[in-house]
């Protein structure tokens, strides 16, 4: 039992570094759309690293978080 409370508390740890990946990827979106916004290209280059972050973090979400998750919503249930 005591391993899967382990892996209950490095979800959470997870969960929250995604989130704050994910924070930082904003705002370096926003930055970078700034710089490049008179630039096609570039902005094509963005929207697409864009997307593939996007899907790393689904995927990531689909092969580790799904239980963790679970677990944190049901305690609000």
């Amino acid at each position: 039992m005591a391993k899967r409370e382990s892996n209950f508390f490095v979800g959470h740890f997870v969960i929250i570094i995604a989130l704050f990946v994910g924070l930082l990827i904003n705002v370096s979106a926003s930055i970078i759309y700034e710089m490049i916004k008179d630039n096609p290209l570039a902005l094509g280059a963005t929207l697409f690293l864009t997307g593939v972050s996007f899907v790393v973090i689904i995927a990531t979400y689909h092969n580790t978080l799904r239980e963790p998750v679970g677990k944190l919503l049901s305690e609000f249930e």
